[in-house]
């Protein structure tokens, strides 16, 4: 059903002319890939043209940057607060993990990427846009060390997926 759901989103988005609602995708420092001196922010952001590009039924969606590139994909499927009950987070640095959870997750949620140290701000703007109930971290301590691990619990809430 979520993957019909967010399909049905991208489709009709892309239709529309490639502009799409969503995440929070905060301006791009050199902080950004290691989190430092960066804020979580939650603001109202827009998902531009320039991020979605359409031609002749090819489309192109991009980041400033790998983690941004993931977090405006998680945005171009669809994914929100409403429909995402887990997120997938592998590391950037290492591309084997990410690879290997690949479009299994795809019914589930989307795939994040944090370095191995730290939660990009980009990263940590879209979990808390799509507040998930569970994330699923990829990889060993050597990807994503625990303090990244006890850090993404912040952001899981499995109260949100529990039936009243």
């Amino acid at each position: 059903m979520k993957r019909e759901l967010a399909s049905g989103i991208l489709s009709l988005s892309l239709i529309a002319g490639g502009a799409l609602a969503g995440a929070a995708i905060a301006t791009q420092d050199a902080g950004e890939a290691t989190g430092k001196g960066s804020t979580q922010q939650r603001t109202a952001a827009h998902f531009s043209p320039q991020d979605v590009v359409t031609e002749d039924g090819v489309s192109r969606v991009w980041g400033a940057n790998r983690y941004a590139t993931a977090a405006q994909i998680s945005v171009a499927y669809g994914w929100d607060a409403t429909i995402t009950g887990t997120v997938y987070i592998a590391s950037g640095q290492m591309y084997p993990d990410a690879l290997a959870i690949g479009l299994s997750h795809f019914g589930d949620g989307p795939l994040l990427l944090v370095t191995q140290d730290s939660i990009p701000v980009v990263t940590r703007n879209e979990l808390t846009r799509l507040q998930p109930c569970y994330i699923h971290v990829m990889g060993g301590e050597g990807a994503v060390n625990d303090t990244v691990f006890d850090a993404l619990k912040a952001y899981a809430d499995p109260t949100l997926c529990e039936a009243p």
